[in-house]
């Protein structure tokens, strides 16, 4: 049985490099809270907008992420409501303007902290890179989950990212790291195994675990599910990658202590 939050749990999907299905696994893990009658609230702190292309399409809207960090509308006028997936800020290519961010380090903490009551869940899409909305966003959450392919390539950034972590959790002491998740795998090529027992090995050394679930590749699902904005746990549930994702979203919530037994 899953339990209302006192206070909405902010949790980053994060990783430096790109093509890692890091927006597709934030918009799933809101999808399917959603579905499962939590509040919740998708924040995309991505330039690119990726995760408000997908679940909102690209509707013209000037209230957005970066109307309100700059004071030109109130969060609550900016959120707008995805049948699918839940409320969602949406992101903008103004992001890539961070100097409402740069004159404070804590300005998206204090507006998150300010409607952390209205929702159980807060997950925030962050963009492929060291930058400003990237630092935000981990200064704002309680937990950061780290998606991954299982490449030597997609990896060389992790160590990176884990240093950023740790700096940042000098002003934000409650973040932890809930884990890493594998993305478009296949664990018929040897060197996904290889890999995920690095990262495995990587998690046990800094505290956190490699979530069993490994999501496996379905670019048709996600192609299909992005055009259409729709969610893919009632689009195609009994898709191998949307099997994969509710086992993933499921050990999370175990993780962070969300699911009484």
């Amino acid at each position: 049985e899953r339990g209302r939050t006192r206070m909405g749990i902010v949790i980053t999907f994060s990783n430096q490099k790109g093509g890692v299905a890091k927006t597709t696994s934030a918009v799933s893990t809101a999808a399917y809270l959603h579905t499962h009658n939590q509040r919740v609230l998708l924040v995309d702190a991505d330039p690119q907008g990726s995760a408000t292309k997908m679940t909102l399409g690209e509707k013209p809207n000037e209230k957005t992420l970066f109307a309100v960090l700059n004071q030109l509308c109130p969060v609550v006028d900016a959120i707008r409501h995805a049948e699918d997936f839940g409320d969602v800020l949406a992101g903008s290519r103004m992001l890539y303007d961070e100097s409402a961010l740069a004159d404070n380090g804590f300005l998206l903490r204090n507006i998150i902290d300010s409607i952390r009551d209205n929702y159980d869940f807060i997950i925030i899409d962050t963009p492929p890179n060291l930058s400003l909305c990237q630092s935000a966003a981990l200064v704002a959450s309680d937990y950061v989950v780290i998606p991954t392919k299982a490449t030597g390539g997609s990896i060389d950034g992790v160590g990176e990212l884990i240093d950023t972590i740790a700096n940042i959790q000098q002003y934000n002491p409650n973040l932890r790291i809930a884990g890493f998740l594998i993305t478009m795998s296949s664990k018929r090529v040897r060197a996904v195994k290889q890999v995920s027992e690095y990262l495995k090995d990587y998690a046990k050394e800094i505290g956190c675990v490699v979530f069993d679930s490994q999501i496996r590749t379905a670019e048709g699902l996600f192609g299909e599910a992005e055009l259409f904005h729709d969610n893919i746990f009632t689009l195609k549930a009994k898709n191998n990658a949307t099997k994969d994702y509710r086992a993933f979203v499921e050990q999370l919530l175990e993780v962070m202590g969300c699911v009484k037994k």
